[in-house]
């Protein structure tokens, strides 16, 4: 996803993003490389390692491939989702498909995230979003 939002400073938009997207009722991990902090359990960085390697390490042990959806745009982990029998799609697919639903468009990424489905500011903001942002900016 890093070759759509740019650069590492917007991991935190590709998360949520996302998450937004998909629901709550799918688990996402996001593997990102180098050397990050988070204290999210959905958030694996590589450290020394490639992500691309973690991914393969855990497509290789997962259980259920069936299961899996795995959205990359590297050839070598598509590959390997394919033949394990995963359903895959390429980063910029899967882009693509989450802006056709978002009401949004023109907007940046920031401010899709923002806004409400009507493209009104929300009247109030949750706990839970209040206690992130608290995280992220206090």
């Amino acid at each position: 996803m890093h070759k759509i939002y740019g650069n590492a400073d917007n991991q935190l938009a590709i998360i949520e993003r996302v998450k937004t997207f998909v629901g709550k009722k799918d688990k996402v991990i996001f593997y990102f490389d180098g050397v990050g902090e988070s204290n999210r359990s959905d958030v694996i960085f590589s450290g020394k390692k490639k992500a691309d390697d973690l991914m393969r390490e855990f497509i290789e042990k997962f259980k259920n491939h069936k299961m899996l959806k795995v959205v990359s745009s590297d050839r070598e982990i598509s590959g390997l989702a394919k033949v394990c029998g995963c359903e895959v799609q390429s980063s910029e697919e899967f882009y693509k498909e989450m802006n056709k639903k978002n009401v949004m468009k023109g907007k940046n990424v920031n401010q899709r995230f923002i806004y409400d489905e009507k493209g009104e500011k929300p009247s109030s903001v949750s706990r839970k979003s209040l206690d992130e942002f608290r995280k992220l900016f206090g």
